[in-house]
């Protein structure tokens, strides 16, 4: 009968567990033979001239996008690829993004580019439209989701109800029971400074 006897397990300094035969774990030998060689000006070099050789060096930028690079998508169907930006940092856009800009320039700051038949995943020209972010909130806005956001507050759905502004007189639409007294941020404002009789 042979006496294999089982390889004693110590740990590294680490906290990972190696063999008691190593001074360290396969880990942090990787690493330190990784920094060994990046130390080495001959070894570097010849690591740095390989990648080169691979064409792993080469980063896919914005010119190089076409509709065959977004493979990834988005639960809701949306799809979406990366790119590196001037900046040197991975950027990400979505397919609709990508398209909006090769056909009219860059989107503005404020301005989001909505499917005009609300389906995320067709992505011609001629179902998207520029909004601006509020526009576009509003619009997706629905009533279970309405009614969600008033119940979380702790107040009763009643619909959409109308009020008219204590300031200006106009009459406005809100989701929130609670009476309203002004339409707007610079209705209360003006109110508010208005003496009290």
């Amino acid at each position: 009968m042979s006496s294999i006897s089982k390889t004693k397990k110590t740990l590294c300094a680490c906290g990972k567990p190696k063999d008691y035969r190593v001074k360290r774990c396969l880990s942090c030998s990787n690493k330190a033979t990784a920094k060994d060689q990046w130390a080495n000006e001959k070894s570097r070099q010849r690591i740095a001239d390989g990648l080169k050789k691979a064409g792993l060096d080469r980063r896919r930028r914005f010119g190089d996008l076409n509709l065959s690079s977004f493979t990834m998508t988005k639960q809701d169907g949306r799809k979406y690829a990366h790119y590196w930006g001037e900046d040197e940092k991975r950027h990400y856009i979505y397919r609709y993004q990508w398209v909006w800009i090769n056909a009219n320039g860059p989107i503005p700051t404020g301005m989001t580019v909505h499917h005009k038949n609300e389906d995320s995943t067709d992505d011609r020209l001629e179902n998207l439209e520029l909004l601006s972010n509020e526009a576009h909130s509003l619009l997706h806005m629905t009533e279970a989701h309405k009614r969600k956001m008033v119940e979380a507050r702790g107040m009763k759905y009643h619909g959409l109800l109308t009020f008219t502004c204590s300031t200006c007189g106009t009459s406005f639409t809100s989701h929130l029971a609670r009476p309203r007294k002004y339409c707007s941020l610079s209705c209360r404002n003006e109110g508010y400074r208005k003496p009290k009789v």
